[in-house]
């Protein structure tokens, strides 16, 4: 019964149009890559690097021995009260992250950018939420950012970006 019901939903969602997000096509220019950003260490470096890895692109220890540079930087967080509750204490706060990345050949000229990332959330807090709120925005975040990689690696592997890259390195 269990098997009839897996092969009932899994023809639903093909139907559908649902299919398991995988690798995205990279280029073979965006396969030796080298990241700069303002740390190696950083949560963000850190997110780019495991993005990219997922797609099969490897990062070269060396500006010298990659085919192109991403250059990351300009990293914000942002938190803004947008309303306050009738009684003074529901607050709702809008969150903003952005970073601005350029991409550039070995030879440090520019081929794309600079271009800017943001991701917005809002946060509702109850009064009897205020010790909770720290944790649950640092998470929010966490989020932001990882979605932020995500959309950076979208970026990269788009149609323009593709032959921007490829028109740069041909001539």
């Amino acid at each position: 019964m269990r098997t009839l019901i897996l092969i009932v939903l899994s023809g639903f969602l093909g139907a559908c149009g649902f299919h398991p997000r995988g690798e995205l096509p990279v280029s073979p220019y965006l396969k030796y890559m080298y990241l700069q950003t303002s740390s190696n260490f950083t949560p963000l470096s850190q997110a780019i690097e495991k993005t990219l890895a997922e797609n099969n692109i490897a990062l070269v220890s060396s500006s010298n021995d990659a085919v192109l540079v991403l250059k990351v930087f300009n990293e914000q967080q942002n938190d803004s009260l947008m309303t306050l509750g009738a009684n003074q204490e529901t607050r709702q706060y809008k969150l903003v992250y952005s970073l601005q990345f350029s991409l550039y050949n070995k030879q440090d000229k520019l081929i794309l950018g600079p271009r800017t990332i943001t991701e917005y959330r809002t946060q509702i807090i109850q009064p009897n939420q205020l010790l909770d709120n720290n944790s649950e925005i640092a998470q929010l975040y966490d989020s932001m950012r990882d979605q932020a990689a995500l959309d950076l690696m979208y970026q990269l592997t788009a149609k323009d970006t593709n032959q921007l890259i490829a028109k740069s390195l041909d001539k």
